[in-house]
């Protein structure tokens, strides 16, 4: 059952027990796949592990190179803007599913949803309301 499993890309980190058993005190992901089967959810033992490491491989780029580490981390996940550096560490956050790339979902409010691709496109859904009105 994939929608309780720990999205970690497995070639990056891995991942002793990948069944998630407190949802709650997961970190939430999204898949660039509307149809990824994954959880969207990372534990947070896991996550520390993953984002350590993108935050290495961020520093190695020469666009990074003289920023904190605190410039880094702010940076990570961020897809636009002038310090969007997910660009940069796309290729290490391959998701499980083949098809897409995982990113750590900054508006995750607290609600568990089954599926990384089905939020995905409920947020497309909220965007496409939003701009509507």
């Amino acid at each position: 059952d994939l929608s309780s499993t720990c999205c970690v890309p497995r070639g990056q980190v891995s991942c002793h027990n990948p069944e998630i058993l407190d949802k709650s005190s997961s970190i939430r992901f999204l898949c660039s796949n509307p149809q990824c089967p994954q959880s969207g959810l990372m534990h947070e033992k896991c996550f520390d592990k993953f984002e350590s490491l993108a935050v290495m491989v961020l520093g190695k780029h020469a666009r990074c190179r003289g920023w904190s580490e605190k410039q880094k981390l702010n940076s990570l996940w961020k897809t636009r803007g002038v310090h969007s550096s997910y660009d940069l560490i796309f290729k290490i956050c391959a998701c499980e599913c083949s098809h897409g790339h995982i990113r750590r979902d900054l508006e995750f409010e607290g609600e568990v949803v089954e599926g990384a691709g089905v939020v995905q496109a409920d947020q497309e859904k909220r965007k496409k309301k939003k701009s509507k009105k």
